[in-house]
Formats: structure tokens, C-alpha cells, sequence
């Protein structure tokens, strides 16, 4: 293909520059980027076209290249027909056998859009960074499609693991799952991927970097293509280690309290049944005592305060058997509830 053909096809604008910095060739896209067609170029010099902020840039870079370097790329605006201003990224040689600069310029729109998005991209990144340094979790991304399993910074500060020291795949989750667990954690891994579900979550051990064992709560979400098959799984793990520990000391305190009240209760039932005949024995010698016409006087006194205390000591008793009456009754409702 001979260069005219080239400028005619071109969907780029290509042209030549001589060393007055005139037009010589231009290619036929000049009007559909700039609005002028190529014979309305031709012996004018680019400074005409140059959106007027951009010209001293474009004059520094074309006297380099002439002098110090053989090509540059820069982008620079110029002034379409209708008066917009074009953003345009240049590549530019210079010949210094021709006297001539080899120029292909593409509308910068397009870098302006590719840059918005890199960007953009960039901005997710750090978000995502972010959020793995702040968050008490191990996030991470494992692309199905691909086979490659992403740990965020948390799976180092959680469970001490080398990012860089393990592999990328699925075996640096399944390496260190308890082995006791390993099988159930793997099939219901494997059992949401092939099903039609999107929310999976499970409890297991996994091993840290000193070889101890951790309780995690792991959760993740599916992500499927138009046909439904799983092509990316992302989620957080989560170590519930020191609240497993919490409940297990919760429980044992309960068990030691229910203990502790069992105990009580058997005192007091103790108490309360042995100690009544005796108690009765004693108050109804006390008062055959008092209504004996030979007591002595003296003793009569005694008597009166024997029974009154007797009388009291019963009355306790009987409160207390109806407090265990009351409980009894109490924990068989919570039975039959």
C-alpha cells in the first residue's frame, strides 16, 4: 500500500511537516477530525490550527525534536472548522534526511475517555485497599473463569500467612482448613458454585501461620454469567475466635450456677422436711410443758419464749417449703414449655 492510499484510508490523521512548519501531506481524516479537508491544509502552517493556550507547548516540543530528539508524543488542542476545540494525542517523528515531521494524530477524546476510566479503575483500587486495611476481615477474590484466589491485606494481619509466599489458586483457602473440616467446607464450596444460589456462608477452623487453629465465620457471593454458571466468587472471612471463647466461659458459668442452685435446692429441701418433725416434737412438748398446772413458776417464762421461738422456726420452714413448692412447679412448666 503506497502513502496515498494510506492517507485516504487512514481513520487517523497522518501528515508531514517541513522545517517552516507547514502542512505537506494530510491525510483525508483531516475533515472528519477537524472539519478541513486535506488540500485546505496543505502550505499552512500548524500554528493556525492550534488552539492559541497549547501553541508555546507545541513550539518547545517541535524545537526539541528537531534538535535534541527523534520523536515525542504530546497531546495538544486544536480549533475545529466549526470553532470546538479537539483534543489531539500526537505521535511525531523527525526525518533529518527528509527535513520532514512524521505526524499520526488520533482525536484525544478517546485518551481523555481511557484515561477517565484508568482513573476511575485507580480510584477503585485505593477504595478497595482501603476498605481491606480498615475492615477486621479477611477479604478476598477468587476469579472461578481464571482459577486465581486474591487474599487482601487482612489475610496476613488475621492469620499471619505470607500473601507473596503462597499460591495464587484455590489451595492457599484449602491448605489451611482444619482436616476435621476440610471435606464439608470444600463440598459446600463447591455445592454453591454448581447450584443456582448466591449467598453462601459457613463456620470452621482454619490454621494461622503458628500452626494454632482459628474459628472463622466465612461468607461469599456469587457472581454468575447470562447462562448462570459461576465465573467469580467474592467475600470476608472473619475470625470469631475470641467470641467463641466468650461463650464457651458463658456457658460454663451458667453450668456452674445451675450447679450452685441444684446444691441450694437440696439444702433447703434438707431443711425443710428433716428438720419439721423435730421442730413440731419440740413445740408440742413445750406446750404440754406450759399447760402442766405443776410446772414451777419460774420456768413458765421460758416456756412461753420456747414456744414463741418454736412457732417461729416453723413459720420459717413452711415458708421456705412453699418457696420450693413454688420453684418445683416453676421448672416443670419450663418442661412442659
Amino acid at each position: 500500500m503506497n502513502l496515498n492510499k494510506l492517507l485516504k484510508l487512514s481513520v487517523d490523521l497522518i501528515c508531514t511537516v517541513d522545517i517552516y512548519n507547514k502542512f505537506v501531506d494530510v491525510s483525508d481524516a483531516s475533515y472528519t477530525i477537524l472539519g478541513y479537508y486535506p488540500e485546505q491544509m496543505r502550505g499552512r502552517t500548524y500554528k493556525e490550527f492550534i488552539f492559541l493556550p497549547d501553541l508555546h507547548v507545541a513550539e518547545q516540543e517541535v524545537n526539541a525534536l528537531v534538535t535534541r530528539r527523534p520523536d515525542t508524543q504530546i497531546q495538544i488542542r486544536y480549533v475545529h472548522a466549526d470553532g470546538r476545540v479537539i483534543p489531539l494525542f500526537w505521535s511525531v517523528q523527525w526525518d533529518e534526511e527528509d527535513q520532514l515531521m512524521y505526524c499520526i494524530a488520533r482525536n484525544g477524546r478517546i485518551t481523555e475517555q481511557t484515561e477517565t476510566m484508568r482513573s476511575s479503575l485507580e480510584e477503585s483500587n485505593k477504595r478497595y485497599e482501603y476498605v481491606t486495611k480498615a475492615t477486621s476481615d479477611a477479604i478476598w477474590d477468587w476469579n472461578i473463569a481464571e482459577g486465581t484466589l486474591y487474599w487482601g491485606e487482612g489475610f496476613e494481619a488475621i492469620f499471619g500467612h505470607n500473601r507473596t509466599e503462597i499460591p495464587l489458586g484455590l489451595d492457599s483457602w484449602k491448605k489451611f482448613i482444619h482436616p476435621d473440616d476440610a471435606s464439608y467446607i470444600t463440598a459446600s464450596v463447591d455445592s454453591i458454585c454448581d447450584g443456582e444460589e448466591t449467598n453462601w456462608k459457613e463456620e470452621y477452623r482454619y490454621q494461622r501461620a503458628d500452626k494454632s487453629y482459628a474459628d472463622v465465620v466465612n461468607r461469599g457471593f456469587v457472581i454468575r454469567d447470562a447462562t448462570g454458571k459461576a465465573v467469580r466468587m467474592v467475600g470476608a472471612m472473619h475470625d470469631i475466635s475470641e467470641r467463641k471463647k466468650g461463650l464457651l466461659e458463658m456457658k460454663q458459668v451458667t453450668e456452674d450456677l445451675f450447679k450452685r442452685n441444684r446444691e441450694l435446692h437440696e439444702f433447703a429441701y434438707i431443711i425443710s422436711h428433716n428438720l419439721r418433725a423435730p421442730v413440731a416434737t419440740i413445740k408440742g412438748i413445750a406446750s404440754l410443758m406450759q399447760m402442766e398446772n405443776e410446772t414451777p413458776e419460774p420456768l413458765k417464762p421460758y416456756l412461753t419464749n420456747l414456744n414463741t421461738s418454736i412457732g417461729k422456726l416453723d413459720e420459717v420452714i413452711v415458708d421456705l417449703s412453699k418457696i420450693l413448692s413454688a420453684k418445683n412447679r416453676a421448672d416443670e412448666l419450663k418442661i412442659e414449655g
